[in-house]
């Protein structure tokens, strides 16, 4: 048997996701487009996080290996500068990660 127990929504979650919702996500490795992604739905974890899972097209895998520098650009109408997660990774500090992640 198994149970399930949802906690109370917090009020905010379902403005944060809506808001996503309607985010592109826009990849940049060093000074080179990645991959775009046009709106899908995300997800909000246990722990209060936001996800959306993306597949990246094969033939630009190889230049996650050899970048220096992975921008993510999260573009929305509604995102207010507070609440926007675009960030950039220095990917020498995740190349450990990148070969377990990239199989």
């Amino acid at each position: 048997m198994r149970t399930s127990i949802q906690a109370a929504p917090r009020p905010d979650v379902d403005a944060v996701l809506a808001m996503l919702d309607d985010a592109d996500i826009w990849l940049r490795a060093d000074d080179e487009e990645l991959a775009e992604f046009r709106k899908a739905p995300w997800v909000c974890g246990a722990n209060g996080e936001y996800g959306r899972t993306m597949a990246i097209p094969r033939n630009k895998i190889t230049l996650l290996q050899t970048a220096q520098m992975l921008e993510v650009w999260i573009i929305a109408p509604h995102l207010s500068p507070r609440q926007n997660p675009s960030m950039a990774f220095q990917l020498e500090s995740l190349r450990p990660f990148l070969a377990g992640v990239l199989k």
